[in-house]
């Protein structure tokens, strides 16, 4: 990976609510699932899932919106949406993955 991408890819992660960073970077980057059970939540589009989490805690709403806005505007599309995206983005091993393939 060249640094510029590798800049890159730092400053947008920097960008993510940062109670998420890391795992966000390890997601987007190495296809390494959450361990955060919300954060996976988002990422498989599951509103149940998310209900459950942000119910607990009303501040959680301001984090589920500020992450999937930064899905929305900086994670590649096909590393969310779905369990069965996220399924073939953990497959392929993220960004790091796809790289190695071309």
């Amino acid at each position: 990976m060249s640094t510029s991408t590798e800049m890159l890819r730092n400053a947008v992660i920097r960008l993510a609510p940062e109670a998420f960073h890391t795992e966000l970077n390890a997601w987007v980057n190495f296809g390494l699932l959450p361990e955060d059970d919300l954060l996976v939540a988002i990422l498989e589009n599951d509103l149940g899932g998310v209900l459950a989490h942000a119910a607990r805690d009303k501040g959680m709403w301001n984090l589920v919106c500020a992450t999937q806005n930064w899905l929305w505007m900086y994670a590649p599309a096909r590393s969310y949406g779905s369990d069965l995206m996220v399924q073939h983005w953990k497959t392929t091993g993220g960004l790091d993955g796809e790289s190695k393939r071309d």
